[in-house]
């Protein structure tokens, strides 16, 4: 499983701290494509569902985030 996750982030202006990994795919393309559904806590309490794509070329020493936005519930 991907390991880059990390513990706070910022989405629109607020900080979000990172809760749990709900579900998560790979795809194998030119190194590995991981779909990531993230449960994220807003400040004021609120929990919310984040999708994220990220790419891991593992003969780079970095991971590329291609997509961060809100999921649906």
């Amino acid at each position: 499983m991907l390991a880059c996750v990390t513990c706070a982030a910022s989405y629109g202006g607020m900080e979000l701290t990172f809760v749990e990994v709900v579900e998560a795919m790979e795809q194998v393309v030119s190194g590995i494509k991981y779909y990531i559904k993230i449960s994220a806590m807003a400040p004021h309490g609120d929990s919310r569902l984040f999708d994220s794509v990220v790419l891991v070329k593992p003969w780079f020493p970095s991971k590329q985030l291609l997509n961060f936005s809100p999921g649906a519930w």
